[in-house]
Protein backbone atom coordinates (compact mmCIF):
# COMPACT_ATOMS: atom_id res chain seq x y z
CA UNK A 1 0.00 0.00 0.00
CA UNK A 2 2.64 2.23 0.90
CA UNK A 3 4.55 1.71 -2.26
CA UNK A 4 0.90 2.38 -4.21
CA UNK A 5 0.80 6.05 -2.58
CA UNK A 6 4.72 6.86 -3.34
CA UNK A 7 3.41 5.61 -7.01
CA UNK A 8 0.59 7.96 -6.95
CA UNK A 9 2.17 10.71 -5.75
CA UNK A 10 5.06 10.68 -8.08
CA UNK A 11 2.41 10.23 -11.08
CA UNK A 12 0.70 13.95 -9.43
CA UNK A 13 3.76 15.10 -9.52
CA UNK A 14 4.83 14.63 -13.43
CA UNK A 15 0.88 15.47 -14.36
CA UNK A 16 1.41 18.99 -12.34
CA UNK A 17 4.63 19.44 -13.78
CA UNK A 18 3.60 18.64 -17.70
CA UNK A 19 0.40 20.99 -16.64
CA UNK A 20 2.42 24.01 -15.41
CA UNK A 21 5.17 23.21 -18.71
CA UNK A 22 2.06 23.35 -21.25
CA UNK A 23 1.91 27.39 -21.21
CA UNK A 24 2.85 27.28 -25.85
CA UNK A 25 0.14 27.39 -28.59
CA UNK A 26 0.50 25.19 -31.55
CA UNK A 27 1.84 28.53 -32.96
CA UNK A 28 4.72 28.53 -31.55
CA UNK A 29 6.48 30.21 -28.39
CA UNK A 30 3.59 32.29 -27.48
CA UNK A 31 2.52 33.87 -24.13
CA UNK A 32 -0.50 32.76 -22.90
CA UNK A 33 -2.17 34.17 -19.57
CA UNK A 34 -5.88 34.66 -18.32
CA UNK A 35 -5.50 38.08 -17.78
CA UNK A 36 -4.91 38.61 -21.58
CA UNK A 37 -8.43 39.64 -22.92
CA UNK A 38 -7.61 42.55 -25.17
CA UNK A 39 -5.91 43.86 -28.16
CA UNK A 40 -4.89 46.93 -29.16
CA UNK A 41 -4.35 48.25 -32.89
CA UNK A 42 -3.71 51.16 -35.33
CA UNK A 43 -5.62 51.28 -38.29
CA UNK A 44 -4.29 53.73 -41.25
CA UNK A 45 -6.16 54.29 -44.73
CA UNK A 46 -4.46 55.08 -47.92
CA UNK A 47 -4.77 58.35 -49.30
CA UNK A 48 -7.25 59.57 -46.36
CA UNK A 49 -6.04 60.99 -43.43
CA UNK A 50 -9.10 60.65 -41.28
CA UNK A 51 -8.89 56.82 -39.87
CA UNK A 52 -11.78 56.98 -37.23
CA UNK A 53 -14.82 54.74 -37.62
CA UNK A 54 -13.53 51.97 -39.08
CA UNK A 55 -15.53 49.15 -38.09
CA UNK A 56 -13.59 46.19 -36.26
CA UNK A 57 -14.97 42.63 -35.73
CA UNK A 58 -13.08 39.82 -34.46
CA UNK A 59 -15.31 36.54 -36.63
CA UNK A 60 -16.72 33.64 -33.84
CA UNK A 61 -17.21 35.46 -31.27
CA UNK A 62 -19.25 38.47 -32.63
CA UNK A 63 -17.28 41.48 -30.76
CA UNK A 64 -16.52 44.84 -32.48
CA UNK A 65 -15.35 48.39 -31.88
CA UNK A 66 -14.61 51.10 -33.93
CA UNK A 67 -11.70 52.82 -34.46
CA UNK A 68 -10.81 56.43 -32.65
CA UNK A 69 -10.23 59.79 -34.42
CA UNK A 70 -6.39 58.54 -34.46
CA UNK A 71 -7.37 55.31 -35.92
CA UNK A 72 -6.58 53.52 -32.76
CA UNK A 73 -9.04 50.58 -31.20
CA UNK A 74 -9.44 48.88 -28.07
CA UNK A 75 -10.83 45.19 -28.63
CA UNK A 76 -11.99 43.23 -25.81
CA UNK A 77 -12.41 39.40 -24.47
CA UNK A 78 -15.51 39.41 -22.15
CA UNK A 79 -15.21 36.28 -19.38
CA UNK A 80 -18.29 34.91 -20.82
CA UNK A 81 -16.42 34.18 -24.67
CA UNK A 82 -14.18 31.82 -23.08
CA UNK A 83 -12.91 29.44 -25.63
CA UNK A 84 -11.72 26.30 -23.97
CA UNK A 85 -10.05 24.82 -26.73
CA UNK A 86 -7.32 26.72 -28.72
CA UNK A 87 -8.76 28.62 -31.56
CA UNK A 88 -7.71 30.53 -34.88
CA UNK A 89 -9.81 33.45 -35.17
CA UNK A 90 -10.43 36.00 -38.22
CA UNK A 91 -10.33 40.08 -37.09
CA UNK A 92 -11.56 42.16 -40.15
CA UNK A 93 -11.56 45.80 -40.75
CA UNK A 94 -14.54 46.96 -42.71
CA UNK A 95 -14.66 50.04 -44.40
CA UNK A 96 -16.75 50.09 -47.51
CA UNK A 97 -14.51 51.74 -50.50
CA UNK A 98 -11.73 49.94 -49.20
CA UNK A 99 -10.37 46.58 -49.46
CA UNK A 100 -11.02 44.69 -46.29
CA UNK A 101 -7.90 44.19 -43.71
CA UNK A 102 -7.89 40.50 -42.06
CA UNK A 103 -5.66 39.55 -39.20
CA UNK A 104 -5.49 36.04 -37.85
CA UNK A 105 -5.85 35.78 -33.61
CA UNK A 106 -5.85 33.05 -31.50
CA UNK A 107 -7.98 32.46 -28.58
CA UNK A 108 -7.68 30.15 -25.82
CA UNK A 109 -9.14 29.42 -22.75
CA UNK A 110 -11.09 33.25 -23.24
CA UNK A 111 -7.74 34.71 -23.48
CA UNK A 112 -5.77 36.11 -26.75
CA UNK A 113 -2.62 34.67 -27.55
CA UNK A 114 0.13 37.11 -27.27
CA UNK A 115 2.79 36.42 -30.10
CA UNK A 116 6.54 38.33 -29.90
CA UNK A 117 6.63 38.69 -33.77
CA UNK A 118 2.36 40.16 -33.87
CA UNK A 119 1.87 41.00 -30.63
CA UNK A 120 3.72 42.49 -27.72
CA UNK A 121 3.44 41.30 -24.39
CA UNK A 122 1.21 44.51 -23.75
CA UNK A 123 -1.14 43.25 -25.94
CA UNK A 124 -0.89 45.91 -28.65
CA UNK A 125 0.34 44.94 -32.52
CA UNK A 126 3.44 45.95 -33.17
CA UNK A 127 2.31 47.34 -36.99
CA UNK A 128 -0.66 49.22 -37.48
CA UNK A 129 -2.71 47.76 -39.87
CA UNK A 130 -2.56 49.53 -43.59
CA UNK A 131 -6.31 49.69 -45.79
CA UNK A 132 -5.86 49.98 -48.99
CA UNK A 133 -8.40 52.13 -50.82
CA UNK A 134 -11.04 50.82 -53.59
CA UNK A 135 -12.54 53.42 -55.14
CA UNK A 136 -12.84 57.23 -54.77
CA UNK A 137 -16.27 58.63 -53.70
CA UNK A 138 -16.49 62.63 -54.18
CA UNK A 139 -19.99 64.22 -53.28
CA UNK A 140 -20.38 67.86 -55.40
CA UNK A 141 -23.52 70.01 -54.12
CA UNK A 142 -24.72 72.97 -56.69
CA UNK A 143 -25.87 75.88 -55.15
CA UNK A 144 -24.13 75.35 -51.94
CA UNK A 145 -26.25 77.89 -50.08
CA UNK A 146 -30.22 78.16 -51.00
CA UNK A 147 -32.91 79.93 -48.76
CA UNK A 148 -35.10 78.44 -47.14
CA UNK A 149 -37.81 80.56 -48.59
CA UNK A 150 -37.91 79.44 -52.16
CA UNK A 151 -38.40 76.42 -54.72
CA UNK A 152 -34.52 75.50 -55.46
CA UNK A 153 -33.37 72.70 -57.14
CA UNK A 154 -30.42 71.17 -56.12
CA UNK A 155 -27.95 69.54 -58.76
CA UNK A 156 -26.13 66.85 -57.03
CA UNK A 157 -22.61 64.89 -58.87
CA UNK A 158 -21.16 61.84 -57.68
CA UNK A 159 -17.89 61.15 -59.14
CA UNK A 160 -16.52 57.62 -58.37
CA UNK A 161 -12.97 56.18 -59.60
CA UNK A 162 -10.94 53.00 -58.85
CA UNK A 163 -7.57 53.58 -57.28
CA UNK A 164 -6.36 50.22 -58.35
CA UNK A 165 -7.99 47.33 -59.66
CA UNK A 166 -11.74 47.47 -60.84
CA UNK A 167 -14.32 47.54 -58.59
CA UNK A 168 -18.03 46.88 -58.58
CA UNK A 169 -20.86 49.52 -57.18
CA UNK A 170 -24.84 49.07 -57.13
CA UNK A 171 -26.86 51.61 -57.84
CA UNK A 172 -30.56 51.06 -57.43
CA UNK A 173 -33.36 52.83 -59.33
CA UNK A 174 -35.72 51.73 -57.33
CA UNK A 175 -35.75 51.25 -52.87
CA UNK A 176 -38.40 51.00 -50.62
CA UNK A 177 -40.46 53.28 -52.67
CA UNK A 178 -38.09 55.64 -53.44
CA UNK A 179 -36.82 56.74 -56.60
CA UNK A 180 -33.02 56.66 -57.57
CA UNK A 181 -32.32 57.80 -53.80
CA UNK A 182 -30.32 59.78 -51.76
CA UNK A 183 -29.92 60.76 -48.30
CA UNK A 184 -30.19 63.84 -46.48
CA UNK A 185 -28.39 64.41 -43.04
CA UNK A 186 -29.29 67.49 -40.95
CA UNK A 187 -25.14 68.23 -39.41
CA UNK A 188 -26.78 69.89 -36.48
CA UNK A 189 -29.60 67.82 -35.32
CA UNK A 190 -28.50 64.40 -37.04
CA UNK A 191 -31.96 64.31 -39.02
CA UNK A 192 -32.48 61.81 -41.43
CA UNK A 193 -34.32 62.56 -45.36
CA UNK A 194 -34.67 60.30 -47.79
CA UNK A 195 -35.48 61.82 -51.11
CA UNK A 196 -36.56 61.28 -54.49
CA UNK A 197 -34.55 62.54 -57.50
CA UNK A 198 -33.81 62.63 -61.25
CA UNK A 199 -30.91 61.13 -62.44
CA UNK A 200 -30.15 63.78 -65.54
CA UNK A 201 -27.94 62.24 -68.77
CA UNK A 202 -25.67 58.96 -68.64
CA UNK A 203 -25.04 57.59 -66.14
CA UNK A 204 -28.74 55.49 -65.52
CA UNK A 205 -27.49 52.07 -64.65
CA UNK A 206 -28.07 50.11 -61.82
CA UNK A 207 -24.44 47.89 -61.85
CA UNK A 208 -21.57 50.09 -62.45
CA UNK A 209 -18.07 48.34 -63.58
CA UNK A 210 -15.28 51.30 -61.89
CA UNK A 211 -12.26 51.83 -63.53
CA UNK A 212 -9.45 54.89 -63.03
CA UNK A 213 -11.87 56.72 -65.54
CA UNK A 214 -14.18 58.76 -63.54
CA UNK A 215 -17.88 57.85 -63.35
CA UNK A 216 -19.92 60.60 -62.73
CA UNK A 217 -23.83 60.44 -61.80
CA UNK A 218 -26.01 63.21 -61.85
CA UNK A 219 -29.12 63.89 -60.11
CA UNK A 220 -31.51 66.69 -59.35
CA UNK A 221 -33.48 67.11 -56.24
CA UNK A 222 -36.33 69.54 -55.97
CA UNK A 223 -36.22 71.12 -52.61
CA UNK A 224 -39.49 73.02 -51.61
CA UNK A 225 -39.73 76.13 -49.56
CA UNK A 226 -39.77 75.82 -46.66
CA UNK A 227 -38.98 72.29 -46.78
CA UNK A 228 -35.52 72.27 -44.72
CA UNK A 229 -34.72 74.44 -41.79
CA UNK A 230 -31.70 76.76 -41.69
CA UNK A 231 -28.74 74.55 -41.07
CA UNK A 232 -25.59 72.66 -42.51
CA UNK A 233 -26.99 69.73 -44.17
CA UNK A 234 -24.54 66.57 -45.86
CA UNK A 235 -26.27 64.59 -49.04
CA UNK A 236 -25.14 61.20 -48.96
CA UNK A 237 -25.13 58.69 -51.95
CA UNK A 238 -26.86 54.89 -51.65
CA UNK A 239 -24.98 52.26 -53.25
CA UNK A 240 -23.82 48.61 -52.33
CA UNK A 241 -20.51 47.16 -52.59
CA UNK A 242 -21.44 43.42 -54.08
CA UNK A 243 -18.11 42.16 -54.47
CA UNK A 244 -16.37 42.62 -51.07
CA UNK A 245 -15.07 39.22 -49.40
CA UNK A 246 -16.28 39.98 -46.08
CA UNK A 247 -18.66 37.17 -43.88
CA UNK A 248 -22.26 38.55 -43.76
CA UNK A 249 -22.22 38.19 -39.96
CA UNK A 250 -19.75 41.34 -40.40
CA UNK A 251 -22.38 43.29 -41.64
CA UNK A 252 -25.26 42.43 -39.50
CA UNK A 253 -23.25 43.04 -37.13
CA UNK A 254 -22.62 46.56 -37.62
CA UNK A 255 -26.70 46.86 -37.67
CA UNK A 256 -29.17 44.12 -38.90
CA UNK A 257 -30.52 46.20 -41.49
CA UNK A 258 -27.48 48.46 -42.43
CA UNK A 259 -27.79 47.85 -46.20
CA UNK A 260 -31.54 49.23 -45.89
CA UNK A 261 -31.83 52.93 -46.61
CA UNK A 262 -32.22 55.34 -43.99
CA UNK A 263 -30.61 55.83 -40.74
CA UNK A 264 -28.89 52.45 -40.53
CA UNK A 265 -27.05 52.88 -43.61
CA UNK A 266 -25.27 55.61 -42.26
CA UNK A 267 -23.55 53.31 -39.66
CA UNK A 268 -22.00 51.59 -43.06
CA UNK A 269 -18.85 52.81 -42.92
CA UNK A 270 -17.21 55.02 -46.30
CA UNK A 271 -14.98 57.54 -46.10
CA UNK A 272 -16.16 60.30 -49.01
CA UNK A 273 -15.79 63.89 -49.71
CA UNK A 274 -17.88 66.69 -50.35
CA UNK A 275 -21.77 66.56 -50.77
CA UNK A 276 -22.14 69.19 -48.02
CA UNK A 277 -24.65 72.46 -48.33
CA UNK A 278 -26.31 75.47 -46.22
CA UNK A 279 -29.40 76.27 -45.80
CA UNK A 280 -30.31 79.66 -44.61
CA UNK A 281 -33.26 82.13 -43.44
CA UNK A 282 -34.20 84.52 -45.87
CA UNK A 283 -34.18 85.18 -49.44
CA UNK A 284 -31.47 86.16 -52.00
CA UNK A 285 -31.91 89.42 -53.90
CA UNK A 286 -28.46 89.07 -55.68
CA UNK A 287 -27.26 85.73 -56.30
CA UNK A 288 -23.88 86.11 -58.25
CA UNK A 289 -20.86 83.16 -58.17
CA UNK A 290 -23.04 81.50 -55.17
CA UNK A 291 -22.31 84.54 -52.93
CA UNK A 292 -25.81 85.62 -51.35
CA UNK A 293 -27.22 89.08 -50.66
CA UNK A 294 -29.97 88.38 -47.73
CA UNK A 295 -33.01 90.59 -46.90
CA UNK A 296 -35.22 89.65 -43.92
Amino acid sequence: MRQLNQISTYLNFIVLFLFCGCTDSFLGDDEISGNNRIVRGKVQLENFNDASGVFVWLEGLQISTKTDQDGNFELFLPASSAVVNESLLELFCYVGNYVPYKESLVVRDGAFVYSENKINSSGSFNEPFFMIKSFDIDVMVRPSRISNRKNAPLNIQVTLSSVHEKAKVFFPFNVDGFRTPLIFKNLDTGEITVRNTTLVGLGSIENVVLSKTEYIRSYVANVASNEFIAGSYEIIPYMLVPDQVVPQELLTSIHPNVEKIGKNYLQLPFKRSGGKFDVYEGADILDINNVAIKYW
